[in-house]
């Protein structure tokens, strides 16, 4: 994951099984509400005690750091393969954006979120990105995207 090197985000948590991945994140500006940030792989074809695993944490995850920033919004976004987010999209309650296929006809890559501004702009469809067969998704905050901005530096926060 890439992030403009003149934003505030601090990296919360790191999650790896060997049926599932999340990174967690959180970017504080002084003039805005802190966005809790992650990013989940759920790799295709596991048992259901094992997407329970991932769905267990998904809402855990998010509930402990709503203790921290109790007024802090989420996106949470990735490629979950066939893990049911019903659960997710309810209790915590956030919104789907993508609205169109990720990987060929199946919405596989997923942005759920309850940053208004996202919920009523939707995302970006991009082509993939070198030999991934997976649809690119881009979606940042209009106060972002509105400004002109040239020579962006980024720095790595998952290696």
């Amino acid at each position: 994951m890439l992030v403009r090197s003149n934003l505030s985000v601090q990296k919360l948590a790191e999650y790896k099984s060997t049926h599932a991945s999340a990174y967690w994140f959180v970017y504080k500006q002084s003039d805005f509400t802190p966005i809790i940030y992650s990013v989940i792989y759920q790799p295709p074809g596991l048992t259901k005690d094992h997407k329970n695993n991932t769905t267990e944490h998904i809402i855990s995850t998010a509930s402990k750091h709503l203790q921290s920033y109790p007024k802090a919004k989420f996106v949470i976004t990735g490629d979950f393969n066939d893990l049911n987010t019903t659960q997710v999209s309810t209790l915590l309650p956030l919104h789907h954006i993508v609205n169109f296929p990720t990987r060929g006809d199946a919405k596989l890559d997923l942005i759920y979120t309850d940053v208004d501004e996202y919920v009523t702009s939707g995302c970006l469809q991009l082509a993939a990105i070198l030999t991934n067969d997976h649809t690119a998704l881009l979606k940042f905050p209009l106060h972002v995207a509105l400004r002109q901005t040239t020579n962006v530096k980024l720095h790595e926060l998952i290696e």
